[in-house]
């Protein structure tokens, strides 16, 4: 219900997802990747199996280097896969969160 409440939402305000977008990529612009990357806890990359092949790259080899990082393929969706698959993004974060 919440999914198809969020979906309806995103579909019926487009200029408020347009400014959601924009405040994302200007703070992008604005801070230190690598220091949020040293900070983070526990992290879980859900990366879509149709984004682009340098986001693969980029969240395998944080995989591989640190040992709270874990990298998962979400299959047959691409970057926007929390909007395209909501349900299972939430099955996958709370099985990692779960001691």
């Amino acid at each position: 219900r919440v999914e198809r409440m969020t979906v309806q939402r995103l579909a019926s305000r487009p200029e408020g997802l347009a400014y959601a977008l924009m405040a994302v990529n200007e703070a992008a612009w604005h801070i230190d990747r690598m220091q949020c990357i040293e900070c983070a806890p526990s992290t879980l990359s859900l990366i879509g199996s149709k984004s682009i092949d340098e986001a693969h790259e980029f969240h395998q080899i944080l995989a591989a280097s640190r040992g709270n990082w874990h990298y998962q393929s979400v299959m047959g969706v691409d970057h926007a896969l929390p909007y395209q698959k909501p349900g299972l993004c939430a099955r996958l974060i709370v099985e990692h969160l779960r001691p």
